[in-house]
């Protein structure tokens, strides 16, 4: 996984960015603009489009200008509103790229919708030191690997950052502050259909790497901001205490653990999101195993609980499932052979207390981890 430092003012860094990654910019941007037309249809999964829409999609890609750059003058305002400093880097990343700055903001709110993981994270009690820790693994097409990038971000205002993004994109997957401040997103499998036109960004919510040093600071953040456009789950740790915030356009729920523990396998543990779970709408749930991920991490969270390390959560990570609970193969650590090409891209266990980060490049089971310590 490639690692670079951009520093500077947020323009200045998308300067940089966008110069460290043009090519792999431009060419996220051609295809995350055909999947955008190929996946349009009910039915049809944004990261797995079949081979006769990508063909129709490359016919279309020029008529569907003028929507994208419609789509993108609407979400700016939303941005504009509650992350400015984004836009700025957005433009950076325009000026350096000579790439049109709408077809940047486009593209980044639209590759939101990826992110097939699983996350957890533990707090208090449940953990053998007191300390809360949270792991992720990012799951995507084996063809979107090449793509992650670990970026350290390190602004003339505001906490230094270092957080592991899709190149090319703007919102990190998941990261870490200077002050231990940690955080990982995924999307939840949910029906989106009440959702307004235009909808709010999740990485709205990403400025807390940028803004915050603590749970209760990233709470009041999160409380400003209205609920994101689709589905997701969003985990904040500091040293003390575990933030987990679960949300669809209609309806978020914001909870912080002193002591527990909370998983998310693209599936809510939030009861009134649960209604909300994508059953028949794509084959999601029962052929990215959301529901075998989801009750696999909870069965290995309620037996551990109370010696929690991040030897535990490496064990989740890696883990390929148990025929105690009927999850072989369908389970945490994703390979393409068992889900159509989706597999486990990169992989995190984030300790606050020790401000240091464990990232693996691909398969956990696989990979030795590279450490990041502030």
């Amino acid at each position: 996984m490639k690692e670079i430092t951009l520093q500077g003012s947020f323009f200045e860094m998308g300067q940089q960015y966008g110069i460290q990654f043009k090519k792999l910019i431009k060419l996220m941007l051609f295809e995350v603009k055909l999947m955008a037309i190929a996946g349009e249809k009910e039915g049809r999964d944004f990261f797995r489009p079949k081979v006769h829409h990508m063909l129709t999609a490359i016919l279309k890609i020029r008529k569907y200008r003028k929507v994208y750059r419609e789509v993108a003058t609407e979400f700016e305002e939303n941005i504009e509103k509650y992350y400015p400093e984004i836009l700025e880097l957005i433009k950076g990343m325009a000026d350096s790229t000579k790439i049109d700055y709408r077809d940047l903001i486009f593209v980044n709110c639209l590759v939101e919708y990826s992110l097939k993981c699983s996350a957890f994270g533990a707090a208090g009690t449940a953990t053998k030191n007191g300390s809360p820790l949270i792991a992720m693994n990012a799951d995507e097409s084996k063809a979107i690997q090449k793509y992650y990038v670990n970026i350290n971000m390190k602004p003339d205002h505001g906490y230094h950052f270092t957080a592991t993004y899709i190149g090319g994109t703007i919102f990190p997957v998941f990261g870490m502050n200077e002050h231990g401040l940690s955080l990982a997103s995924l999307l939840l499998f949910l029906d989106n259909e009440e959702m307004s036109k235009i909808r709010k960004p999740q990485f709205l919510k990403f400025s807390v790497l940028h803004k915050c040093k603590s749970v209760a600071e990233a709470k009041d953040l999160f409380d400003s901001i209205p609920a994101a456009g689709i589905g997701t789950a969003t985990y904040v740790a500091d040293s003390k205490q575990l933030l987990v915030q679960e949300e669809n356009p209609v309806f978020k729920k914001t909870i912080v653990y002193d002591n527990g523990t909370h998983h998310t396998a693209n599936f809510p543990q939030t009861e009134e999101l649960q209604k909300f779970v994508k059953i028949n709408k794509l084959d999601d749930i029962s052929f990215f195993y959301a529901k075998d991920r989801h009750r696999r991490i909870g069965n290995i969270l309620e037996k551990n609980t109370g010696n929690i390390d991040e030897d535990t959560f490496y064990n989740i990570i890696s883990d390929h499932g148990s025929p105690e609970d009927d999850t072989v193969n369908k389970c945490v650590c994703v390979h393409p052979e068992n889900t159509k090409g989706i597999k486990t891209c990169a992989s995190i266990i984030l300790s606050p207390g020790d401000k240091r980060m464990k990232i693996f490049d691909g398969n956990p089971c696989e990979n030795n981890s590279k450490d990041f310590q502030f």
